[in-house]
């Protein structure tokens, strides 16, 4: 077998030594037309070469900073999202564990019975500064003023932004108002078509409110207190006792189990905790989750007796 190999190599440059013998004693013009026919065998992996180097010059080109600024705020985006599952998921932690701290032991028997109060939201608009301002002028309501229907004066005389829903809509006092699951403000005044809105920094503005750090065990609820607005952009939480932790980054959610919602609303962050001496509260100041200039709906919690449950007596 390797005599027959070896035999075949020497038959292959011999004919290879005899093919260049010819082609150098060839005519010029034969050996042209060979030239020729094999570049334009050859041309279409030449394109494709060229294809293939075009692309990888193009891909060279990219900045590989640009690249990179790309990737970070693709990781600030997903960041953000996990943040805030991750502070949703704290805080139903913590609920669950308080109901399961609260709840009775079974007995077996089935209390179960339609609740009492049944809860809905009412979507409402805030008004724009300037169209508020005509609302308030009455140059919106010439039309019928004649016939009575100029809007409710406690409405029109007051400070606060506006909605435009009002007693047509089932709206009272006092009623909580949301974005979300941020606590907005409540309902101050209402008209008939439109109601004024109490923001949580507005002065004059006071809610329960509750505390939650952070521990080993996870997050942990303290005890009941009052938030109040101070005008500014932070708001102040009273009433949380000197034995009780906190610190800059602790959550404020609405305090207390009200009956209707399921789960604490959130209020904004705790940016400045401090006790001085000899005092028995902390001094506590929250920046609210709140954004006044990109408020453009509110939803405005009702509540109202179940008929279910007026049904069954």
């Amino acid at each position: 077998m390797q005599t027959h190999n070896r035999a075949a190599s020497a038959w292959m440059v011999t004919v290879a030594c005899l093919a260049g013998l010819g082609c150098r004693a060839a005519p010029s013009e034969l050996l042209q037309t060979l030239r020729n026919t094999v570049r334009d065998a050859l041309r279409p992996g030449q394109a494709v070469w060229r294809s293939l180097s075009a692309a990888a010059q193009s891909v060279s080109a990219i900045s590989p900073i640009s690249l990179d600024r790309g990737y970070d705020g693709l990781l600030r985006a997903k960041l953000s999202v996990a943040e805030r599952n991750t502070r949703r998921l704290m805080v139903e932690n913590a609920r669950l564990r308080q109901e399961l701290c609260r709840r009775p032991p079974n007995d077996g028997g089935d209390r179960s019975t339609p609740e009492l109060l049944q809860a809905d939201f009412v979507v409402a608009r805030v008004l724009g500064e300037e169209t508020a301002d005509l609302w308030r002028s009455g140059k919106l309501l010439d039309a019928g003023a004649t016939a009575g229907l100029r809007e409710n004066s406690l409405v029109l005389g007051s400070p606060h932004p506006l909605v435009d829903q009002g007693q047509d809509a089932g709206l009272a006092p006092d009623q909580p108002a949301y974005s979300g699951r941020i606590v907005v403000g409540r309902i101050a005044a209402v008209g008939r078509w439109s109601s004024s809105l109490q923001l949580v920094t507005s002065p004059g503005f006071t809610g329960r409110a509750r505390i939650a750090r952070n521990t080993a065990d996870g997050v942990v609820f303290g005890g009941e207190a009052v938030i109040e607005g101070v005008g500014g952009p932070i708001c102040r939480v009273l009433h949380v006792r000197a034995e009780e932790p906190v610190s800059a980054g602790d959550l404020v959610f609405t305090g207390g189990g009200d009956g209707v919602l399921p789960y604490p609303m959130f209020y904004g962050t705790v940016v400045r905790a401090e006790l001085p001496p000899g005092r028995l509260e902390w001094v506590i100041e929250v920046a609210p989750a709140l954004d006044r200039e990109s408020l453009q709906t509110v939803q405005v919690l009702r509540t109202r007796l179940n008929p279910l449950r007026l049904a069954a007596q």
